[in-house]
């Protein structure tokens, strides 16, 4: 048999003769061209592991990867969530439930994308949040923007803040340090001894706010691992609310959305120092 589906919608194709790969999926699998070519068009179609958006020839025992059901995402208006524009950066307050760039299966619903469509101008990403954090996150306008930016980042030369809500009481105050498994997928496992395949996670829990249902927390991240905070704090025994991923409890928002948002980023930049503040503070109701 040339294919297979997976539970998650992906088909994996293997042609046994040459031709346009639209009709000799369509053919085999009995799925219509027209939605084949609307998910190519959409980035979730990959020949022998590179995305392609129209129905070119192929040859026999080439690979395809359809992803049939691709993660789909909100449309936002953005301009409105625009922070601070220099002349090279552009400073955004990401939303929650939108991911920062082209995902695997969805090439067109992110933040870095929809920017450039609504704003009609081109920009480069630096660092992303995670799809269900919302927050600051910094574009640049030019290619050596982007590198200047990212090696300032490099050499931990960026200051990033967040906020989360835990349960009361939350974790105790100050400096935190585990190690986090190299792996690709999440949830990601921290513990607090180093073991060979682990790398370093620092972070310093500045501020503990009760807000009589939970904790606010102001967090200095020091690394930036992925899925850091969120794993930490997990470990603590005070996972972020609505965060399914790092807690038993079940999300509102099928995890798109968790109570974790970078507040405030401070770097230097052409000799002037930027501090970028979100002056409304993190709440359940906003």
């Amino acid at each position: 048999m040339p294919w297979k589906k997976t539970d998650t919608g992906i088909v994996h194709f293997v042609s046994n003769s040459a031709g346009l790969w639209a009709q000799l999926v369509s053919e085999e699998i009995h799925f219509e061209v027209p939605k084949l070519l609307a998910l190519a068009e959409f980035g979730s179609v990959y020949l022998n592991d590179s995305r392609i958006f129209e129905n070119i020839m192929i040859k026999d025992q080439d690979y395809l990867r359809i992803h049939t059901n691709p993660r789909r995402f909100p449309r936002i208006e953005l301009q409105n969530r625009i922070i601070l524009e220099t002349d090279h950066l552009l400073i955004v307050n990401k939303p929650a439930g939108l991911p920062c760039h082209p995902t695997v299966d969805n090439l067109k619903e992110n933040l870095w994308i929809d920017l450039q469509l609504q704003l009609n101008k081109t920009f480069f990403p630096t660092h992303r949040l995670d799809v269900p954090t919302s927050g600051l996150i910094v574009l640049t306008k030019t290619p050596e923007a982007q590198i200047t930016f990212q090696n300032l980042l490099k050499e931990k030369k960026v200051r990033k803040v967040y906020q989360a809500l835990v349960n009361n009481p939350g974790p105790e105050l100050g400096f935190h340090e585990h190690y986090m498994e190299k792996t690709r997928y999440a949830p990601k496992t921290v513990m607090d001894r180093q073991k060979p395949n682990t790398q370093v996670c620092q972070l310093n829990i500045l501020k503990k706010e009760n807000l009589e249902k939970y904790t606010r927390l102001e967090i200095e991240l020091i690394t930036g691992r992925t899925h850091q905070i969120r794993a930490q704090l997990s470990y603590l025994g005070f996972p972020i609310l609505d965060d399914s991923l790092y807690s038993d409890a079940e999300s509102r928002n099928q995890d798109e959305v968790i109570q974790l948002r970078c507040q405030f980023l401070s770097f230097l930049w052409q000799n002037q120092l930027l501090e970028i503040h979100l002056n409304k503070p993190l709440d359940i109701k906003n």
